[in-house]
């Protein structure tokens, strides 16, 4: 699964949005660039885990959206574990 939300401020990933939008900003709606999104993960061109910057427990999810809504610890994408 890609997930956007979040990941306009990854300078690595405003890269390879250029190549399908043209432009780096808004990409709604995110699912007509589905397709090729997942060709260029398959394809290598970019990891889109690469941006996953925290890792926290499910009963710290209140904290962790505290962490990146306030953008602290260089916070770019929070994955919440169980």
């Amino acid at each position: 699964m890609i997930d956007c939300v979040g990941m306009d401020g990854d300078a690595t990933v405003k890269e390879h949005l250029k190549t399908l939008t043209g432009q780096v900003g808004s990409i709604d709606p995110i699912i007509h660039y589905m397709s090729e999104l997942y060709n260029m993960v398959e394809d290598g061109v970019f990891n889109p885990t690469d941006i996953i910057t925290h890792r926290i427990s499910l009963s710290y999810a209140a904290q962790a959206y505290e962490i990146f809504n306030a953008q602290e610890d260089n916070c770019i994408k929070v994955v919440l574990k169980p």
